[in-house]
């Protein structure tokens, strides 16, 4: 017995080494492989999907194209794949560092779509999309995001009714999408939708062109921008993709040592061309003298030395006159309005920003003062910006990161061609050569030749017409790749300003109300907040090497807040002390505040052939609370194909002409919600009286039935 046991002993310990001995062989068999991938110009590409071929085991390179993979022996064969990028296999042999430089595939256009729900290469959507890269717009003085896009990108059109820098610009992407609600774009920062458009807490947006919130902006920090304008693309963005989206991706830091980049530019502007050339004092003068000599000769029927005598004699009339004078030249001789009124305009930007990072962290970060000034003189811009860009890859698989911007910016505001004071209405239409500005005691005219007519000179030195606003833009993010083709990320986007308006009207330059009332001070706070948290997971996979498919599942919630005080204040002991408490006759104060929210699920399928035959779909479904719970849901969906022809064998013979083409087809649905927030209630107004005292009144009709503008 106990030599059995002796026997079972030595058997299990020659087991035991025999196992030993092979997790040993098997250990130092493993090899550990590290490297870098890039494309054809250097470029890290981040991303990049390397497996073991035969196997699903596999990593992705991080945001420094750097990855590290623990492969069985060194007749593995590691394959390398990348979306727009030719797969390569390389056998690891006795390589322990393996740099993989991809070559770009022919299917492949330079641009990515960066469509805030995980990124798409251009030749990989079907949607129509376009991309602005501001390395084509170096040496450019771009002072807005309109400036940037207008004329740089097809299908859409800038439009600027106003010099005022700092101003409201209309965009179009391919028309108008509908009759009641807005016609603007989508905004998306780094993925996410802001607020846009006028934010002028003036009152007077429409006679002074009025404050964009995307001035804001440095158009120095952005890296690319990308215009989609069909509802294949679009579609993912529901009920505000209806006219378009226009995505603004950043800088950020790239991985090496610090740069330090300073910029400092000047320019000046001026009217386009001259539309309207007008007479001088002297060649008006000289056109009224012909007038009187026409009229005595063909309409009185004078000879022609009487015609000339009774038109002596109208002049010699005229200045005899007192003020207001027709046809002579005033105390001060000929006046120029455009000169007293308007200027070229001029910019200067000065722009500090450090950039850099390591294996791990990287930043972009910059610093930019801009002063603007307008054709009008008392037109102006101040605008401070700060950016701070920076991401962390905690691990292989986890990624955070951050974009925090913050602005202030200050307008001092002029009078657009569309108000009776304006400079340009003024200089070139009402006021003559005959005004002057000023009276020989050296205060401002108030008497014109012609009725109805201003001092515009006398508008811009006395009433004061100031905009500000102050706004932070934050956004925290945070991604894992579960898998290699599988990947979630999350991120929170707070985005807050602060507007304030002050404008102050003199009496001797307003009607007559607030001139009978010692002028009057109008001061409006408006605060805006948008929350939007967004969540998604991407699959990207790539099967037998021919078939590529992309799929997403997004949820979106966005809560909206905004809020408004306003006060008007009349009579002023001393015109150069305006602040509303200074003002004995309050006019009116008023305020309210508003929120509404929106929830949104999203989802997406793309799938192509050899890059060359596409078919994708996307669905999302929206709630409102801008509409009655019966009808608060809209669903938005697309269908799109295409055809990459140029892949195809028959067509080889002239692909030494056409390089690449494709012929596309989308159909879907957008929409638009209402743009009122209540509009859908039944509401009661508390701001009437009756008899002395408060009344109610109804205000508003409940509408049920109200529901999603949608577009086809």
């Amino acid at each position: 017995m106990k030599n059995k046991t002796k026997k079972l002993q030595v058997i299990l310990f020659c087991l035991m080494l025999i196992g030993l001995n092979t997790a040993v062989v098997a250990q130092q068999s493993a090899i550990n492989v590290s490297g870098t991938v890039t494309d054809a110009t250097g470029e890290t590409l981040v991303g990049v999907t390397i497996s073991i071929s035969g196997t699903n085991t596999g990593t992705v390179t991080n945001i420094d194209g750097r990855y590290s993979l623990t492969v069985p022996n060194g007749s593995s064969v590691l394959r390398f794949s990348y979306l727009g990028y030719k797969t390569q296999e390389i056998t690891v042999g006795s390589q322990r560092v393996i740099d993989v430089v991809l070559e770009g595939n022919q299917h492949q256009l330079d641009e990515v779509v960066i469509t805030g729900f995980g990124n798409l290469r251009a030749f990989n959507t079907n949607g129509s999309a376009s991309m602005i890269r501001t390395e084509s717009l170096q040496g450019i003085p771009n002072q807005t995001v309109a400036s940037m896009i207008q004329g740089n990108a097809p299908g859409i059109s800038v439009n600027t009714t106003s010099s005022q820098p700092g101003g409201v610009s209309s965009l179009r992407i391919r028309g108008y999408g509908s009759f009641n609600a807005s016609n603007s774009p989508l905004y998306v920062i780094d993925g996410v939708p802001v607020m846009s458009g006028d934010f002028n807490s003036t009152g007077r947006s429409g006679q002074s062109g009025g404050t964009d919130i995307m001035s804001t902006l440095n158009p120095n920090d952005i890296a690319n921008i990308t215009i989609i304008k069909d509802a294949a693309a679009a579609s993912l963005w529901g009920s505000r993709a209806a006219n378009g989206v226009i995505l603004i991706t950043t800088r950020q830091g790239e991985r090496g040592r610090t740069r330090v980049r300073f910029s400092s530019d000047f320019g000046r502007s001026d009217f386009a061309y001259h539309y309207r050339p007008m007479m001088d004092g002297e060649e008006r003068q000289q056109f009224i003298y012909d007038s009187y000599v026409r009229k005595g000769r063909y309409f009185d029927g004078l000879s022609e030395e009487a015609a000339i005598a009774y038109a002596d004699g109208m002049l010699a009339a005229d200045a005899a006159l007192a003020h207001p004078k027709w046809s002579v030249a005033p105390w001060s001789g000929w006046t120029d309005w455009r000169a007293e009124a308007l200027r070229k305009g001029a910019h200067h930007n000065q722009e500090i920003s450090l950039s850099g990072g390591t294996d791990k962290f990287s930043y972009f970060s910059s610093l930019a003062y801009n002063k603007s000034q307008g054709v009008q003189k008392i037109q102006e811009l101040d605008r401070l910006t700060g950016r701070m860009n920076v991401t962390y890859q905690a691990k292989n698989w986890l990624k955070f990161g951050g974009n925090l911007m913050f602005s202030d910016m200050t307008q001092s505001l002029g009078y657009d061609a569309n108000w009776y004071s304006s400079p340009m209405y003024g200089a070139f239409v009402k006021n003559t050569p005959s005004d002057p500005v000023y009276n020989e005691d050296g205060s401002f005219n108030t008497i014109f030749v012609g009725p109805n007519t201003r001092n515009i000179v006398a508008m811009q030195k006395l009433n004061e017409n100031e905009q500000r606003l102050t706004r932070a833009f934050n956004t925290m993010f945070a991604e894992v790749q579960a898998l290699p083709e599988l990947s979630f990320k999350t991120s929170l986007s707070y985005d807050f300003t602060m507007s304030r308006g002050d404008r102050w009207s003199h009496p001797m330059v307003s009607d007559q109300v607030v001139a009978d009332n010692n002028g009057q001070t109008d001061r409006r706070y408006d605060e805006y907040r948008q929350l939007v948290w967004s969540t998604n997971a991407n699959y990207v996979k790539t099967f037998d090497k021919n078939h590529n498919v992309d799929a997403l599942i997004a949820y979106e919630i966005t809560d909206y807040y905004d809020n408004f005080l306003n006060s008007s204040n009349r009579n002023f002991l001393n015109y150069n002390y305006t602040e509303p408490s200074l003002g004995s006759d309050p006019v009116s104060i008023s305020g309210h505040y508003a929120q509404d929210k929106m929830v949104s699920y999203i989802s997406r399928a793309n799938y192509n052939w050899k890059y060359k035959y596409y078919v994708g779909a996307s669905f999302r479904r929206d709630g409102t609370s801008r509409l009655h719970a019966d009808s608060r849901w809209g669903n938005f969906w697309s269908t799109s194909a295409g055809w990459r022809f140029m892949e195809e064998q028959f067509l080889s013979g002239i692909k030494d002409i056409f390089t690449s083409g494709m012929l596309r087809t989308s159909y879907g649905v957008n929409g638009t919600r209402p743009s009122g927030r209540y509009a859908y209630m039944s509401l009661t107004g508390l701001t009437n009286s009756y008899n002395g005292s408060t009344a109610l009144i109804e205000s508003s009709f409940n509408d049920k039935d109200l529901s999603w503008e949608k577009n086809h």
